[in-house]
């Protein structure tokens, strides 16, 4: 069976093999690449820097301040709890 994310955005289906993309095991980072957006795209449309973007992709940091974990949610059209887990 192969190693893949299966993500659902807008009517279409994205599927992403963990195998070629190793380091897509944060929810952000799959919903992000699911919707086409570069780090800093996603930094602008969520009004946060993307270094943030990138250290939460990393895991370097955990979750981010109240605002910028709704901002990142809203800016990829998911909820908080897809991002951050059910505690969002």
């Amino acid at each position: 069976m192969k190693d893949e994310t299966t993500v659902h955005f807008q009517n279409r289906k994205a599927t992403l093999n963990s195998q070629l993309h190793p380091h897509t095991t944060h929810p952000l980072r799959v919903y992000r690449v699911a919707r086409g957006l570069s780090q800093a795209e996603l930094a602008d449309l969520a009004e946060v820097t993307r270094e943030t973007v990138s250290r939460l992709e990393s895991g370097s940091a955990e979750r981010p301040a109240r605002r910028s974990a709704k901002s990142l949610a809203t800016a990829l059209e998911v909820t908080e709890a897809a991002l951050w887990g059910s505690d969002g």
